[in-house]
């Protein structure tokens, strides 16, 4: 039986097939393997995650990064303003805040979270959100001008500031600095880094099909990680959660 002009085209088609698969496979990055596993409904427990293990940084490393996150003792409405006014404070107090210093290669110097005691009461939707308790603020709760303190401190030793919405975060800081009449901190001396603002652009440029708003962190981590919308997350502190997702995403978008 002959080698006919159909075969021909049908072996090339082939081919191109094949390569294309190869070129695609090559260009994908390359997913840790507790990632083939999960199944469709699997949870990321971000406490033992072997993808959210930040290394140590060694001796002589210089700090680059100060990553940071902030949970407040009520959520905001939809049509709340985040703008910082001169009329008085515009956000609710912050009933935690975590953050982690890190060098341009992305270890860890420091690393802190802590719960900041305050009189105004945490709602129970703000519990359900964070899952920060009257009951576990007055046991572990730790004087907030000593906490802003140790941010102050490692915000003089950064060079880019790292949050996911990092403007509100801002404005939340801000706001508590001043009930306590603290000096403001100098956020113009530092370059930013917004990983919901670049992750928007990023799903946008990778993903034809995206067309939602800008994506919350754990949307953002699961299709930079596992390249799928759908991942459910398991947490016992959702402030340090936060923190560590916001490093991975780092790690992945950030280019010089």
């Amino acid at each position: 039986m002959g080698f006919s002009l159909i075969d021909f085209f049908i072996m090339i088609s082939v081919v191109a097939i094949i390569a294309w698969f190869a070129t695609r496979s090559r260009r994908r990055r390359k997913y840790h393997p507790e990632e083939r596993a999960l199944l469709p409904e699997a949870t990321v427990f971000t406490n033992s995650s072997p993808l959210l293990r930040i290394p140590q940084a060694e001796q002589g490393e210089e700090p680059y990064f100060l990553c940071f996150d902030t949970e407040t003792v009520e959520l905001l409405p939809k049509d709340f303003s985040l703008k910082c006014t001169e009329e008085g404070i515009s956000s609710p107090p912050l009933v935690a805040l975590s953050f982690n210093l890190l060098t341009r290669e992305g270890h860890s110097l420091l690393t802190h979270s802590s719960i900041l005691r305050s009189t105004a009461p945490i709602t129970p939707s703000a519990t359900l959100f964070h899952g920060i308790t009257e009951e576990e603020r007055a046991t572990n709760g730790r004087n907030p001008q000593e906490e802003f303190h140790a941010f102050c401190q490692a915000f003089q030793l950064c060079r880019v500031v790292v949050a996911h919405n990092l403007a509100s975060h801002k404005v939340f800081l801000d706001n508590d600095f001043r009930r306590y009449n603290l000096d403001p901190l100098p956020w113009e001396e530092k370059l930013s880094f917004c990983t919901m603002e670049e992750g928007y652009r990023y799903l946008k440029q990778v993903d034809p099909y995206y067309i939602g708003a800008s994506p919350s962190l754990r949307l953002l981590y699961s299709k930079l990680y596992y390249d799928r919308y759908d991942m459910h997350y398991s947490e016992s502190n959702k402030s340090m959660a936060d923190l560590l997702l916001v490093s991975a995403c780092l790690a992945f978008l950030y280019n010089e």
